[in-house]
This record gives C-alpha cells, sequence and structure tokens, in this order.
C-alpha cells in the first residue's frame, strides 16, 4: 500500500496552479516591478500586492499542517541579510529620511519580502515538481531575456525609457526617471 509522504504539501497536487504562481510572481518582479500607485507618498507596486497577497495561502497551509519550514539554506539567506538590514536601520536612526515613502519602500524591500519570498513562497517552490520548475524556467528566462533586451534598444534608439502609467511605473514617477540619472557630460566645444 503507498501511503504519501508526510512530507508532501498538499500544494503538491496543483502543478498547474504553482505555474500560474512562478509565472505572476516572474512577471510582477522582473518584466513589471516599478507599475502600480502611490498611497500617501509610499510607493504600492502590483509586486508589493502579489507578493503580500500570494503569501496568504502558503501561510494558510502551513498553519494547518503544523510545520514552519525554515531549513538551514534559508536561515543562512536570512542571515546574510542581517548585516544590510543593520546598516540600513542604523542610517534611517542616525542620517533620518527625506521622503517617508522611499523609507517605508526601503523598509518594505529589505525586511518584509525578503521573509516572504524565502520563508513563505518557499514552501511553494518546496511543493514544485523540480523538473517541472526548470521547463518553466527554460521558457520564462528567455522571456525576460528578451524583455530587457528589447527595453535596452527601445531606449538606446528614442532616448527615452519605455513607460507605461501604472504597468511599467508607477503613475506618480511618471517622466522622473531621466531626471534620476546622474550622468557626466562633457560641455560642448
Amino acid at each position: 500500500m503507498n501511503s504519501p509522504s508526510k512530507h508532501r504539501s498538499p500544494l503538491s497536487h496543483s502543478p498547474l496552479w504553482l505555474s500560474c504562481c512562478l509565472g505572476g510572481l516572474v512577471a510582477c518582479l522582473i518584466a513589471f516591478p516599478k507599475g502600480g500607485i502611490k498611497v500617501y507618498d509610499i510607493p504600492v507596486t502590483w509586486s508589493y500586492f502579489y507578493v503580500g497577497f500570494g503569501a496568504l495561502l502558503p501561510v494558510l497551509f502551513t498553519f494547518l499542517s503544523g510545520k514552519v519550514v525554515l531549513n538551514s539554506i534559508r536561515f543562512v539567506s536570512l542571515l546574510a541579510l542581517v548585516p544590510i538590514q543593520t546598516l540600513i536601520l542604523f542610517s534611517l536612526k542616525t542620517e533620518g529620511y527625506d521622503d517617508f515613502g522611499n523609507a517605508v519602500a526601503l523598509v518594505v524591500n529589505w525586511f518584509v519580502l525578503p521573509i516572504l519570498l524565502i520563508v513563505v513562497w518557499g514552501v511553494l517552490f518546496d511543493a514544485y515538481p523540480v523538473d517541472t520548475l526548470f521547463l518553466a524556467l527554460r521558457v520564462v528566462l528567455p522571456c525576460t531575456s528578451f524583455y530587457g533586451l528589447a527595453l535596452f534598444i527601445y531606449r538606446q534608439v528614442t532616448g527615452d525609457f519605455f513607460q507605461i502609467p501604472y504597468l511599467t511605473v508607477n503613475v506618480d514617477d511618471m517622466g522622473t526617471f531621466q531626471k534620476s540619472i546622474t550622468c557626466v557630460e562633457t560641455p560642448p566645444n
């Protein structure tokens, strides 16, 4: 009689669902990381929404199974963040901040998102069949590379960034990328 493995996650029965999660995660974090809105000067991107709300299901399964999955690799990954997190906290404490929205985004990016991605989303990736994961990566990586190359060529040809409000850029940041680039230009002779 075959008994299911006691370490098998309930998510492992849904590779299509997991593929959709992985595809959405890649789209939000790599293809469209800046798209979103601002709420009281705090940038809220679609990536934040996706990672945050997408973490609810793995958290539910973790609590239902009664096991917190924090293996040594994940623990070391979280420990590797401690020096930069310490520097961020020290800098915010001693130097303060000019923009509250950027300070909140900094804390979310270095404290909240790593825990969600390494610990919580790790439950999803543990349940994901490795061969399917590599197949998904073989599709996703060339598409992402092509997208990045297309953006690079667009910038070189037009001299401007490719910006679609709410999708590729936060609507309040529209047109500000060019101003944020500091380049050393030689004066004309």
